[in-house]
């Protein structure tokens, strides 16, 4: 689906979905922060884009994300549309 631009088009090439999981850190360098969990989310995010042959994105949400399976100190997911132009 073609979003108009001035410059040409966009192609919706759908959602993606990435997950930040930070295992443990030792305490002497003070843990992970929700921010670097996020940063680290997005970044891989960016890379599904590219995967799917995209070169552009949109993150709609990220939210501190928990389960039992996953061991994980601080866990983040992000959520977005991949576009190509």
């Amino acid at each position: 689906m073609p979003i108009n631009r001035k410059r040409g088009s966009a192609y919706y090439l759908g959602e993606v979905e990435e997950l930040s999981c930070l295992g443990e850190r030792s305490a002497q360098s003070g843990g992970y922060s929700p921010t670097e969990a996020n940063k680290i989310a997005i970044e891989q995010l960016k890379l599904e884009v590219v995967n799917r042959g995209g070169n552009g994105y949109w993150v709609e949400s990220c939210k501190d994300f928990t389960s039992d399976y996953q061991s994980c100190d601080v866990a983040t997911v992000c959520k977005g549309k991949a576009y190509s132009y």
